[in-house]
């Protein structure tokens, strides 16, 4: 049996951080991550700029290298009725990352903070004895271990949040994402497009290394499939902004949360997708990973300090980033094709944004 305080299920930016913060904080911590450490994952890769201080607050610097070209990109919302009513944002930057470079980075953050991570290690389940015992198999090994505390950052199909609540049904939204050498009238922005015969949730495109990634994300129970949607998806980039695709160099696809989840319980907490923590409105999940990954590791801190039950503590520290998704989630679904041209309106003129017509 090996004792630990703290293991961590799951090596994205949740987990990653989580696990950091919990070193910082003098836990031995244990990451238990199922791919390589270059593993791959499927993602846009856009994250706001609040990631930045969030991770200067771990005394972490978000290095070139992880960056794709170009680095910082604007937003650009397109409604229903096309790009002439569609507009970009003022003074308002993404980071466009490699999310394969900017996850290990993260990883080796942890690691280099004291953080132990087992890769290529898959969490089977665990048992509470008095304190948790996860079982963890690595190649044709099962390895126990005693910890005082659980985190399940393991995504949207969580083993650990599957083992809390057998019963619950988890919704989710279907991302298909093509990456192309292609032609078109793009600037340097993170398009938002929101068409309900295309998709009744989001589409977008990314000039990510002079290449163009478009994806769309679909319910999980829509009446159409994804590939559906993402045909009639390029179809409209052709008519709306020249859209010329050239060479398809990969198509993949991945499942983000579409709903809030519980946030755990006893001393077993679940961070990042685990938790539901998606913007239900842009599919941007990696700032609120890195907030509840901190909110996580600053629970335990209280919990260990308080000798009071961790769930409990970190349903109150996230409960702004819990209602903040039930927000987006409620406005989501409820939205048609003439609430979806208010929201764009809404949201151009609110945020003072340029409105370029076509």
């Amino acid at each position: 049996m090996r004792n630990l305080d703290v293991v961590v299920v799951g090596g994205g930016p949740a987990g990653a951080t989580a696990a950091l913060k919990c070193s910082q904080l003098g836990f031995k911590t244990l990451l238990v991550e199922k791919g390589t450490p270059t593993r791959h994952k499927p993602c846009g890769g856009v994250l706001p700029h609040v990631c930045v201080d969030l991770l200067d607050d771990l005394g972490l610097k978000i290095p070139r290298e992880v960056m794709c070209s170009p680095p910082t990109i604007g937003l650009f919302y397109v409604p229903p009725s096309g790009r002439s009513n569609g507009g970009n944002v003022r003074n308002y930057g993404l980071l466009n990352v490699d999310r394969d470079r900017f996850d290990e980075w993260l990883r080796r953050a942890a690691e280099k903070s004291g953080t132990t991570i087992l890769h290529e290690a898959e969490f089977v389940k665990f048992e509470r004895d008095g304190d948790i015992k996860p079982l963890v198999r690595v190649g044709g090994n099962a390895i126990r271990y005693s910890t005082r505390y659980l985190m399940g950052a393991d995504g949207t199909f969580s083993a650990v949040q599957r083992q809390l609540y057998p019963s619950l049904e988890v919704d989710h939204l279907q991302i298909l994402q093509e990456r192309w050498s292609a032609e078109g009238d793009f600037g340097e922005y993170f398009y938002a497009f929101f068409k309900g015969d295309i998709t009744p949730s989001y589409s977008y495109v990314i000039p990510k290394d002079r290449r163009l990634v478009v994806g769309t994300g679909v319910p999980h129970r829509h009446r159409m499939p994804a590939s559906d949607c993402i045909s009639r998806f390029k179809e409209w980039l052709r008519r709306e902004f020249a859209f010329n695709p050239i060479r398809l160099e990969r198509r993949e696809a991945a499942a983000i949360p579409y709903g809030p989840a519980p946030c755990g319980e006893g001393n077993v907490i679940l961070v990042g997708d685990a938790a539901g923590f998606c913007n239900h409105l842009s599919g941007e999940g990696v700032r609120l990973a890195i907030e509840s990954g901190i909110a996580g590791a600053e629970a335990v801190a209280r919990a260990e300090n308080d000798r009071e039950e961790l769930a409990s503590l970190y349903t109150l520290q996230v409960q702004s980033l819990t209602e903040f998704i039930q927000r987006t989630h409620e406005l989501a679904i409820g939205m048609t094709d003439d609430g979806r041209e208010e929201f764009v309106i809404s949201q151009l003129a609110r945020m003072s944004l340029d409105v370029p017509r076509a």
